[in-house]
């Protein structure tokens, strides 16, 4: 949300304040329901998420391509709202801006985790010894480093991990089979927003 614009009365503390009058029009979504609305899915169901997708449908966002663009319009002040989105975007502008004009909140319920972040060697990768060493340098020594909103919410050593500690707040991740029913969940969402469909 845009810091100056939006009161502190006005700042969403549940999802369906996302879908306040006051947003209308006002607001951003991005076009791709991946991973927002497929996390939110896992944690909530499927009549809530749907519910949820007309909901900001109706209070007619202006639909962006991607969460970097999104974000650039709020920061510019032509919206003052992005929502659902996810944490690393934003993240990756406030660490390096410290006045930054957009600030991110945590609506109500647990934070929702992918697993489609996970990072691992691939089975039958051209240097397996080489990854295996990356994934334990990233594990441990390079976590803190990368920095980017996207580390383990687990880790200690994270600014993103000590942040959900200082909350107390509950980490759902969701598990394989939910991952594996993400694409045919955002068909359900766009059907739900009426986008058209490609002929090919």
């Amino acid at each position: 949300y845009h810091k100056a614009k939006v009161s502190k009365e006005a700042i969403p503390k549940t999802w369906n304040d996302c879908v306040n009058p006051f947003f209308k029009g006002r607001m951003a979504t991005e076009v791709r329901p991946t991973p927002q609305f497929t996390e939110l899915w896992a944690d909530k169901g499927e009549e809530w998420t749907l519910d949820f997708a007309k909901k900001i449908a109706a209070n007619k966002p202006r639909w962006s391509s991607s969460a970097t663009a999104a974000l650039t319009m709020i920061a510019a002040g032509e919206t003052l709202l992005f929502c659902p989105t996810t944490y690393g975007t934003w993240y990756r502008q406030a660490s390096r801006q410290p006045n930054f004009t957009v600030g991110f909140v945590f609506p109500e319920g647990p934070i929702l985790g992918s697993r489609g972040l996970l990072l691992s060697p691939l089975k039958g990768a051209g240097s397996p010894n080489a990854a295996m060493l990356l994934t334990g340098w990233i594990a441990t020594k390079g976590l803190p480093i990368l920095d980017t909103g996207r580390e383990s919410v687990f880790h200690p050593g994270t600014k993103l991990g000590a942040e959900f500690k200082r909350t107390g707040r509950e980490i759902k991740v969701s598990g394989w089979e939910e991952i594996a029913e993400s694409e045919k969940r955002a068909k359900k969402v766009l059907e739900v927003w009426g986008f058209p469909k490609a002929d090919k």
